[in-house]
């Protein structure tokens, strides 16, 4: 995503945040429903992902630009084995750092990542809002956990909502594995595989995570 869209993006999604609209009608500010939320940032550095990478880090800074300036943010970036590069931090800048920071390997551990940071978020969140957003196929082929356990993490009495984009076409079993978390979830599954695409799942994202 060019920079130029990126800013155009986030001029129109402050626009339509509940903290600065205004009711017309009345002149009243509507109801706050942007509190405060912990958010990990999942990105997936496998081979499959790589022709995509730059574009959906730059789509991910524009999620961390126009959110709550109060979200506390925390990235993974993974490929056969998952890293936490930046822990739990408001500051932008370092959170836009470690989403440049790849970790390329040969695999994709994507149950390890996502369980891990579901578990980081219940042991270290400020906030009772927790939200996963990750970048991936959903393929994996690297993990010590299976499936089946990373859906009991995910089904703990405190357990994030997950959104999931997802730059290239899945195949059916990872397709499936997104479906299954968002929906378990309450989140979302978002296919954006053209810029276009991509600008609009973040727009939407946005929105969604503001009204949790």
């Amino acid at each position: 995503m060019p920079i130029s869209l990126r800013r155009a993006l986030i001029a129109a999604i402050l626009l339509l945040s509940p903290l600065t609209a205004q009711n017309t009608q009345t002149g009243a500010a509507p109801a706050q429903s942007n509190t405060a939320a912990s958010i990990g940032l999942l990105v997936d550095n496998s081979k499959s992902m790589l022709p995509s990478r730059k574009a959906v880090v730059e789509a991910l800074k524009t999620v961390v630009e126009t959110s709550n300036p109060a979200d506390e943010f925390f990235v993974v970036n993974f490929s056969d084995s998952p890293y936490l590069d930046q822990d739990f931090s408001t500051d932008r800048g370092l959170i836009e750092k470690a989403l440049e920071k790849p970790s390329i390997g040969r695999g994709t551990a994507f149950y390890d990542a996502v369980g891990d940071a579901s578990v980081h978020l219940r042991q270290g969140a400020r906030f009772k809002k927790h939200v996963l957003i990750i970048v991936s196929d959903g393929d994996d082929n690297e993990s010590h956990v299976t499936s089946q356990r990373l859906f009991q993490e995910l089904q703990q009495p405190v357990s994030p909502v997950v959104y999931c984009i997802v730059p290239v076409t899945p195949d059916s079993k990872g397709a499936r594995i997104l479906d299954k978390m968002a929906k378990e979830t309450g989140g979302k599954v978002y296919r954006a595989y053209k810029p276009g695409e991509r600008a609009r799942a973040v727009a939407d994202l946005a929105q969604q995570i503001r009204n949790l």
